[in-house]
């Protein structure tokens, strides 16, 4: 279903669905998708949206044994259809505002390996992605939460990108991520195998790019716990119940 709202170029679709392979669960689903197109385009003579919000998406994407993705054949038809590029061509001009994702899920089957991800609970806030020129010194906090195969996981940050310094500080939260569904992507070239372990880390970055580029962990924790380590031949190699490190500046 499409609402529009012409007098203020706003479009909202409920209910959307992408079919999937057949007979199997749609690849895209969104409950609610809202786009509020701005006037300013047409003076800036560049598309410019002020909010785009996505509620409950959820995206399906499959890894076959053979390591192909059940997408790959609609990569292929874009890359035919699509004209090369300059290499010394413009970036498209275009300004994206008010980005928002709510309650998203992804579910990744992985057959290649055995093993199935899941993204949860995602919540994704940006306020602009762009490439047109703005004022200065304006201060964005984008967000972005998660729940990755069971694991909480929390972002959040302030930055100045139009400042020229481009100074940014994140915080990166992340609680009891378990490490065992990582395991199959150990090569096996590698003398050692993963049976378990979780992650805990709070770590504190800033970014800065005037005079030089720095980046810089301050006061940062991390924690790795319950770790089980086997070697070749599937015996015990190494563990521990916590291991925790203080990160200073």
């Amino acid at each position: 279903g499409v609402d529009v709202a012409p007098w203020s170029l706003a479009v909202t679709v409920h209910g959307l669905e992408v079919a999937g392979l057949p007979g199997q669960a749609p690849a895209l689903s969104v409950e609610r998708a809202y786009i509020n197109a701005s006037v300013t385009s047409v003076l800036r003579w560049a598309p410019v949206l002020d909010a785009i919000e996505l509620d409950q998406p959820v995206v399906r994407v499959r890894h076959d044994e053979a390591g192909r993705w059940d997408f790959a054949d609609v990569l292929e038809k874009l890359q035919q259809n699509s004209e090369p590029q300059e290499p010394d061509a413009a970036p498209a001009r275009f300004a994206l505002y008010n980005i928002q994702i709510k309650g998203g899920r992804v579910e990744l089957n992985d057959e290649m390996v055995g093993v199935q991800h899941t993204v949860e609970a995602l919540q994704l806030q940006l306020p602009f992605i762009s490439t047109l020129s703005s004022q200065r010194e304006v201060k964005v906090q984008p967000q972005l939460s998660m729940r990755l195969n069971g694991s909480e996981i929390a972002t959040q940050a302030v930055a100045t990108p139009f400042d020229a310094s481009r100074s940014t500080q994140a915080k990166l939260e992340i609680k009891q991520f378990d490490l065992s569904p990582y395991a199959p992507y150990v090569p096996a070239s590698v003398p050692v195998r993963l049976q378990q372990g979780q992650v805990d880390a709070e770590l504190a970055i800033a970014f800065e790019q005037a005079p030089e580029p720095t980046v810089q962990l301050q006061g940062s924790t991390v924690q790795l716990s319950n770790l089980k380590l086997q070697d070749g031949a599937g015996q015990s190699l190494a563990g521990w119940s916590q291991l925790k490190v203080q990160l200073g500046d």
